[in-house]
C-alpha cells in the first residue's frame, strides 16, 4: 500500500530544503517520503526534536529486520539523549508508533507512562488533535497541531504541573540511516 509521499518530483512551489540534509531547518512544511512505504529495514532509525533548528532531543533505534512501524520500541533503542528511557519499566504499554486510542479519541506517537489523567507522565508525546479525554488535566495550552511534546530532563515530563515541565519543539524528524 502505497500513501501520500512529497519525495521528486514535487510541485515547484515545494521547498527544496526539505529534500536536503543540510538546510533542514529552512523546510517549512511537512515532509513525507516514500522510503516510508519502500522499508528496506535501516540499519538506523533516528527521531530527533528540534527548537529553531537546533536539536533538544533524540532517540536512536536498530532498524535491522525491522518494518516502518516494528523499530519504535523500546528494545530497539541504541542510544538516547534520555539515559533513563533504556531502565524504565512503566513504559510497557504506552512505547507507541501508531498512538495511544484505547477508550478515548487520542492519535498520538508516545513514551509515557499513564495510570490515570491525573499522573499522566512522558519522555515524548506527538498530538494530531486538539481533543484528549485527559487534555481538561494537562496544562497544554496549545492553539495549532501536530504538537511536539518533549521532557527536557532525563527523565519522564509531568502533564499536569504548574509551571510545565514539559518542552514543545518546533519540529520532529524521523531520518533512516
Amino acid at each position: 500500500m502505497t500513501g501520500y509521499q512529497d519525495d521528486p518530483p514535487s510541485t515547484v512551489d515545494f521547498p527544496v530544503e526539505c529534500f536536503r540534509f543540510d538546510k533542514w531547518g529552512s523546510c517549512t512544511r511537512h515532509y513525507r517520503s516514500s522510503v516510508l512505504d519502500n522499508w528496506l529495514g535501516y540499519g538506523q532509525v533516528k527521531v530527533a526534536f528540534l527548537n529553531n533548528g537546533h536539536e533538544v532531543a533524540f532517540m536512536i533505534f536498530s532498524g535491522v529486520s525491522t518494518n516502518r512501524q516494528s523499530w519504535f520500541n523500546q528494545t530497539r533503542v541504541a542510544t538516547s539523549w534520555w539515559t533513563s528511557l533504556w531502565n524504565d519499566t512503566s513504559l510497557t504499554n504506552y512505547f507507541t508508533f501508531t498512538g495511544f486510542t484505547n477508550g478515548s479519541n487520542r492519535r498520538r506517537m508516545s513514551i509515557l507512562s499513564a495510570n490515570s489523567c491525573h499522573i499522566n507522565m512522558m519522555y515524548f508525546m506527538v498530538l494530531d488533535t486538539d481533543y484528549d479525554e485527559c487534555s481538561s488535566n494537562w496544562s497544554l495550552p496549545l492553539s495549532s497541531y501536530p504538537v511536539f511534546l518533549y521532557s527536557p530532563m532525563n527523565a519522564q515530563a509531568k502533564l499536569n504541573s504548574q509551571p510545565p515541565e514539559y518542552r514543545e519543539a518546533d519540529t520532529m524528524v524521523i531520518w533512516v540511516m
